[in-house]
Parts: structure tokens; C-alpha cells; sequence
């Protein structure tokens, strides 16, 4: 760790605080595992300090899944939100924090992972676009992040462009 020269040690802790409570900065772990503080983008940081106890809650857990993302009956049931759920989803989808992607094989189950992340892996998921007559069919999760696309993920999205 480089020293900072005429800052104390107290000093630098209430500084970083102050970050970590106005969300401009975030705590993470290291290649070899030590922690380290990241910056957050100001629009990002201006978004989570307007949030809600719920929503920084359901945030907090789609961040916590990174780019794997995290199915929404699980989601719903760490955060031990059923009725408010849908709400509180919708209110993040909409600020650009979260974003939903749709399983093709089946129209109930949903993943989310945070709005800026691509995924880990390609998967047979259509990322739900909004409500946009402009656009002649859904996007692909392959097409969102320009990953090369495998022949099951082709097929399926050939599949779902037939519909």
C-alpha cells in the first residue's frame, strides 16, 4: 500500500466512509483476495443514494451475484419480498440499475444481473427489451454483449425471431 503523505490514518477511514455512505465508492475483493475500494460511476452512485430500503436490498443482491446473475424466485426469496417484488424490480429496471433477461425454454422464469455487467457465459436467454414498436424483435443476451454465438444459442435465437 502506497502511504499518502499528511493524511492520517483516521482521516483516510472517514473519507472512504463518507464514499461508501453517499455510494460513490463500493468494497471489493482483490485477485489475492484482499479487500479493495472500487469507484462507482456518478450516475450509478446518483441512482442508489435516491433508493429505497427494498430496492438497495434486491440491488445488493443482484450485485452480490455478478455476472451470473440471479433467478427472480430466488431473488424474491432472499429478500423475503413477495408482494412488493414486482414493484420494487420494476422501479430498479427503470432507474438502469438491474436488467432482466427471459428464458426461452420457458416464459415464467427470469434472471437478473446488474445493468452494466454482460453475462459470464453465453445462455439460451432473450434480454427483455421495453416496449419499443421500432424494434422488429427481441435482442438476444449474445447480440447484447457481441459474444460469439454457439450453434444451440443461434438456433435458439432463430426460434425466437420465427414467433
Amino acid at each position: 500500500m502506497r502511504s499518502l503523505p499528511s493524511v492520517t490514518t483516521a482521516e483516510l477511514t472517514m473519507a472512504l466512509q463518507q464514499l461508501l455512505n453517499a455510494h460513490q465508492a463500493r468494497v471489493v475483493r482483490g485477485t489475492s483476495n484482499e479487500l479493495a475500494y472500487q469507484p462507482v460511476r456518478g450516475d450509478v452512485a446518483l441512482a442508489l443514494s435516491a433508493l429505497e430500503k427494498d430496492e438497495m436490498l434486491v440491488y445488493r443482491l443482484v450485485e452480490a451475484a455478478q455476472r451470473e446473475g440471479i433467478w427472480a424466485k430466488t431473488l424474491k426469496t432472499k429478500a423475503n419480498l413477495s408482494r412488493t417484488f414486482p414493484k420494487v424490480i420494476k422501479h430498479l429496471e427503470t432507474k438502469k440499475l438491474v436488467k432482466c433477461f427471459k428464458s426461452i425454454t420457458s416464459k415464467y422464469k427470469k434472471i437478473y444481473i446488474i445493468y452494466d455487467l454482460g453475462a459470464s457465459r453465453p445462455f439460451p436467454f432473450t434480454l427483455l427489451v421495453s416496449h419499443n414498436p421500432a424494434q422488429s424483435r427481441p435482442t438476444t443476451i449474445v447480440e447484447a454483449f457481441g459474444m460469439t454465438a454457439s450453434s444451440s444459442s443461434t438456433r435458439a435465437s432463430s426460434r425466437l425471431s420465427r414467433r
